[in-house]
């Protein structure tokens, strides 16, 4: 299975440029098939539905209805459109879908780095959503399992969390932005806890662009976050895009022969966020306010 999703990723990798340009002008690229407007759009919150044969069915997201050849999906956000699908009508087995828009249900933090990366990977067209489904299970593919922990230490010049606890102390004596964030209480007991590992500071080490969205681990893409945060947002993400997964192989629209599909999403924007503690610390590191190792951090490069 993941040769097979290796695969299809070189595929639509090859073919998104042309897909992108024909999609837009109505038709899926090759001899797949033509693209469909479905007309209007349900209200918001209403049951999504689609006609067939002239017999109205239900999907199972609300205020989004897709056309029987599973070519176009609507809703009052988004218009999304099928890039391929092979073979063409209800047989299907691989089916590539463009979303223009999708809003993350969770944070990320309140840095004005997380709506860029994710602006930027959009504009890369680096976003996509490429589950592994095994039966009626649809799991996140996620490439590598890197050590997150030190690249992002690395970047910043630190060897350890013990090492970047101390710079903090030390920088608190001098610097003024950072003696006013360590008098934050929030800030202090991450701090604090940084000198005993990452788990004690009550974060993790975050995917801007979430992994199961083709994040990757360079170190631009990764973050220091509140770990409820982080664990809330990738769980809530994922479910949100299994949602389209499991409505694309709904036995009335493409069913579940459909074993290979790839979400790319086009843009993606994350809600408002609240200030915590994690966002002072990544913000204060990111400024250069607080230095590690200029040797390590080469060495990180």
């Amino acid at each position: 299975m993941f040769v097979l999703v290796a695969l299809l990723g070189s595929i639509l990798r090859s073919r998104f440029s042309e897909a992108v340009e024909v999609a837009a002008a109505g038709v899926a690229p090759g001899a797949e098939g033509a693209v469909t407007a479905t007309g209007a759009a349900p209200a918001a919150g209403a049951a999504a539905a689609t006609s067939v044969a002239g017999i109205a069915i239900s999907g199972r997201i609300p205020g989004v209805s897709f056309d029987l050849s599973m070519a176009r999906l609507s809703s009052s956000a988004s218009t999304t459109s099928a890039l391929l699908f092979t073979p063409p009508g209800s047989g299907t087995t691989q089916l590539i879908v463009a979303l223009p828009q999708f809003t993350l249900p969770k944070e990320k933090g309140l840095g004005p780095w997380v709506q860029k990366a994710y602006d930027d990977a959009g504009a890369g067209g680096r976003l996509v959503f490429s589950p592994l489904i095994d039966g009626s299970t649809v799991a996140a593919y996620k490439e590598g399992s890197e050590d997150y922990k030190s690249i992002w230490l690395g970047t910043h010049g630190f060897a350890s969390t013990q090492s970047l606890a101390t710079a903090f102390d030390t920088a608190a004596l001098t610097k003024e932005p950072v003696k006013t964030a360590m008098a934050d209480p929030g800030v202090k007991a991450l701090v604090t806890g940084m000198a005993s590992g990452l788990k004690a500071s009550g974060c993790d080490i975050d995917h801007i662009v979430e992994k199961q969205m083709g994040g990757t681990s360079i170190p631009s893409n990764l973050q220091l976050l509140n770990s409820a945060k982080n664990q809330s947002s990738g769980r809530e993400t994922y479910q949100e895009l299994v949602k389209y997964i499991t409505a694309i192989r709904e036995p009335n629209m493409r069913g579940t022969n459909v074993r290979r599909i790839q979400l790319q999403i086009r843009k993606a924007t994350v809600p408002p966020a609240t200030p915590d503690a994690s966002f002072i610390v990544e913000d204060l590191l990111r400024k250069g306010l607080v230095k590690g190792s200029d040797a390590v951090k080469a060495a990180a490069e």
